[in-house]
């Protein structure tokens, strides 16, 4: 599984009927996503905004676009070189935070072992 953090407005325009693509796929040629063990540090990133926050979680086997882990400042990330296909969502999840705007696991995710 991997993970993919996304503002909830984002996410709405631009997932279709079968798929979803966001627009770092056209401007950096990639859509980021994360692994269980760097969720944090990307979680962290999107606690500063104040609009809501979705997380996907992605089945890797089910995303026909390569996906390549890539090394950033010592830790590796997979970068998804196309469109994530609908069947490959295993679930949409909001970004919870606590009452001092630190990041916290929602129920599914303890619940799905992550």
């Amino acid at each position: 599984m991997i993970f993919h953090f996304v503002e909830k407005r984002i996410f709405k325009k631009n997932f279709k009927d079968d798929y979803y693509i966001n627009p770092t796929l056209e401007t950096r040629g990639f859509i980021h996503s994360v692994t269980k063990d760097n969720m944090q540090i990307i979680a962290e990133r999107y606690l500063k905004l104040q609009e809501p926050v979705v997380i996907l979680v992605l089945n890797e086997a089910k995303i026909n676009a390569p996906i390549i882990y890539e090394e950033s400042k010592g830790i590796f990330y997979p970068h998804i070189y196309g469109k994530i296909e609908k069947e490959a969502i295993i679930r949409i999840l909001p970004m919870l935070k606590s009452e001092d705007n630190h990041f916290i696991l929602n129920q599914e995710m303890v619940e799905m072992s992550i």
